[in-house]
């Protein structure tokens, strides 16, 4: 189950870490190792929650260290929380080849919004931050 503190906007799960930055409007996913797809869709509440009131937010998705194994329903599950049109921009952070792969599938589903990759997290940051 995901540990949520609505003071830090911070949900946690094992070494999965969701955080919502609310001044720069930046919804961060880092997952590590792992994650099934229960604990995906548990964690998307958080998401929605943090994010439900929002005209457009910035989505960071941090992926150094997952494992590049995602199963289908995993993969669908994904593909349909991809439509959100309040996505302004996206940007993955990957460091192993396999899931930089895996990331462009899932966001060539998402032709309106910029996505970038990118191996540092402070350069997703700043490009998420930069002119729309």
């Amino acid at each position: 189950m995901w540990k949520v503190d609505k003071k830090k906007h911070e949900a946690t799960l094992k070494d999965h870490i969701l955080t919502y930055d609310p001044k720069e409007k930046i919804m961060t996913v880092k997952m590590v190792g792992s994650m099934s797809l229960a604990e995906l869709q548990e964690g998307w509440k958080f998401i929605d929650e943090m994010t439900r009131d929002l005209d457009k937010y910035r989505f960071l998705v941090d992926l150094t260290e997952t494992n590049p194994v995602f199963d289908k329903d995993f993969r669908d599950y994904l593909q349909g929380k991809n439509s959100d049109e309040r996505i302004l921009k996206m940007a993955v952070v990957f460091s192993n080849p396999v899931v930089r792969m895996f990331a462009k599938v899932m966001a060539s589903k998402r032709k309106k919004t910029p996505t970038e990759y990118f191996r540092k997290t402070e350069d997703a940051v700043a490009w998420l931050k930069g002119e729309e």
